[in-house]
């Protein structure tokens, strides 16, 4: 149920490109067969294409009429999104920027219950590493897998607390750490990882943007590929 936090780096879809800061247009967004859902399609473009994108809040209330999404997430929130390639090192960084520290309301209800609520600290950046990877027992296929580790501020799940006590073996604050966009089997699934507030136990949870639905519960073989993808996380 984690996967929504991604939903803070999509509000740079727009129609056209922007020619004044060159932001790229719904012509970077992936096929509406590989993602079903229409911002996160333009968050993977950018990510997997690796464009430079700078757009603030204002441009962001001029475009997110054109959205198509099935998500409830405040956007007037966010202040900037912007992502960008260090003309030095290469490395290229996503940035969100908000008002100020900001909780919000799981989108995604469970048993039609929202069980807790994204924090987060007024500014979070993202380190991003684009590659492939390969299938564990399939030498021969690779896949697309796109990460993003946090490298500054705080994204914390707060469960509700009667939750985490019902469910104590199973349910915690999570403090997550790495997003993975990756391919498998011809679909694109998504991965939240992190670790536990209350015992440091990595937590993840997945997501699959071409059906637009929760994974779960989670196959053996696409958590193998999600540990193989994030086992410097582990560490």
């Amino acid at each position: 149920m984690l996967l929504f936090c991604l939903a803070a780096l999509a509000p740079a879809a727009s129609g056209v490109a922007d020619p004044t800061r060159g932001n790229p247009g719904r012509e970077i967004s992936m096929p509406p067969g590989q993602v079903k859902d229409s911002f996160f399609s333009y968050l993977i473009g950018i990510v997997q294409h690796g464009v430079d994108v700078d757009i603030d809040n204002d441009e962001m209330r001029d475009v997110l009429t054109e959205f198509r999404t099935t998500l409830d997430v405040p956007f007037d929130l966010v202040r900037r999104v912007s992502q960008r390639t260090d003309p030095v090192t290469r490395e290229r960084t996503v940035c969100v920027q908000f008002d100020s520290g900001v909780r919000i309301p799981i989108p995604y209800s469970l048993l039609f219950y929202r069980p807790g609520a994204i924090v987060t600290d007024p500014s979070l950046v993202f380190r991003v590493t684009r590659g492939t990877y390969r299938a564990v027992g399939d030498s021969d296929v690779r896949s697309r897998v796109c990460k993003l580790t946090l490298v500054r501020g705080r994204l914390v799940i707060d469960i509700d607390n009667w939750l985490e006590a019902l469910f104590r073996g199973r349910l915690e604050d999570a403090s997550v750490k790495t997003i993975v966009l990756f391919t498998w089997e011809g679909e694109w699934l998504g991965l939240l990882q992190g670790r536990g507030v209350r015992t440091g136990r990595v937590m993840r949870s997945y997501f699959n943007f071409t059906r637009n639905t929760i994974l779960y519960p989670v196959p053996a073989a696409v958590d193998r590929a999600g540990r193989s993808i994030t086992q410097e996380e582990e560490r």
